[in-house]
């Protein structure tokens, strides 16, 4: 950061070598708000880093990502599902569609949309945070869901729901996910190791079923 009165320890925190001022201390956690939005981002570019230059270095076609996954773990202590999340994030977000005004957590959520509706999606919710009308991510969810801007009563419980667990609700996002999933051809692009894994899954959904 370039100011010697504070300094980072291993892992654990911040140590503070003298006072600090009120507008050094603001300063200070404006660069490390910052630091934070933008590290799941940085983090994942950096594996699709890796996974290029193992790539060029004439590895098989499947294995680049598994192997530099391994590798990002053992370098940075993050765990491999982390690392493949913010690398996936990276991927169908790419840095040009990226927009400091969301968070990392919403672009994760319109990751998941088909490609044509990804960056729709961005510019939707920086118009709405221009305006004044913060995109929470329940907020983004319910959007999606709906196919447009959610309204405040949109995110307003049913009367007849209210206190009562409602299994359509759940449902209605499993079927969501899903069409997110074929808009992005998961069938055609999944390997039979990563559908076999979805399989197992899914399996306690059609536990429920049957026991019905």
């Amino acid at each position: 950061m370039g100011d010697k009165r504070a300094t980072f320890t291993h892992k654990v925190g911040l140590e503070q070598n003298s006072p600090l001022n009120m507008e050094e201390w603001q300063n200070l956690g404006a660069y490390l708000g910052s630091a934070a939005r933008s590290m799941a981002f940085v983090i994942g570019d950096w594996v699709m880093f890796g996974s290029t230059l193992m790539g060029t270095a004439g590895q098989g076609a499947d294995s680049p990502q598994t192997n530099i996954l391994v590798i990002a773990a053992a370098c940075t202590g993050l765990d491999i599902p982390t690392l493949e999340d913010y690398a996936h994030v990276s991927r169908k977000v790419p840095i040009e569609w990226r927009n400091e005004r969301l968070s990392w957590e919403q672009h994760r959520v319109i990751a998941k949309l088909p490609p044509i509706d990804r960056l729709q999606w961005i510019n939707t919710c920086v118009v709405e945070e221009n305006s004044g009308r913060h995109m929470t991510l329940r907020r983004l969810r319910k959007s999606i869901n709906l196919g447009r801007i959610a309204t405040p009563a949109d995110l307003e419980p049913e009367a007849a729901d209210k206190g009562i667990e409602n299994h359509l609700t759940y449902v209605n996002r499993l079927s969501v996910w899903w069409r997110h999933m074929q808009g992005d051809l998961f069938l055609s692009k999944s390997t039979y190791e990563q559908r076999q894994a979805l399989k197992r899954d899914l399996e306690p959904v059609v536990n429920i079923y049957n026991q019905l």
